[in-house]
């Protein structure tokens, strides 16, 4: 990582260089093709020794922190295992749980359905029994009202 991290900066520095340099160096002096042909092979020749060494220097790191490599990818896979686990674990639970809340609602639902008949048919019943007394009042009060 850190000389991933040098080379980016080695990298934006001669850029950085080359774009601050180069129009002061043009506005100095007129430039030849030839001129310019050589400075850019220069600096082309200089990236890839940079690149060069750059390269050697992470495989030379590499070798040495192999065991350390590898004993951080070790470390990532039990991770990811454990994250993949529990997420699997949660799944799980999350499907079981939408399939309790579907059968509970199916029930709840039945119920108030049953609930819904019976308290429909007891209305009924109690306005037939109200009907029934209504008409058996009426009738005692038109017989209590003729003479005898």
């Amino acid at each position: 990582m850190p000389c991933r991290q040098f080379i980016s900066f080695a990298v934006a520095a001669m850029l950085g260089l080359a774009c601050i340099a180069g129009p002061a160096r043009a506005a100095s002096e007129p430039v030849e093709p030839n001129a310019a042909q050589a400075t850019l092979d220069n600096f082309l020749a200089y990236l890839k020794s940079e690149t060069n060494e750059a390269m050697s220097m992470a495989a030379r790191l590499a070798r040495d922190n192999q065991e350390s490599l590898a004993a951080a990818k070790s470390y990532l896979d039990r991770q990811l295992s454990a994250l993949r686990d529990l997420l699997s674990d949660r799944k799980a639970t999350a499907e079981t749980l939408g399939k309790d809340a579907v059968t509970t609602w199916e029930a709840w639902r039945q119920e108030a359905a049953a609930s819904w008949a019976t308290i429909e048919r007891q209305v009924v019943e109690v306005l037939d029994w109200i009907q029934s007394w209504m008409r058996s009042q009426s009738s005692s009060e038109e017989n209590a009202e003729i003479p005898v």
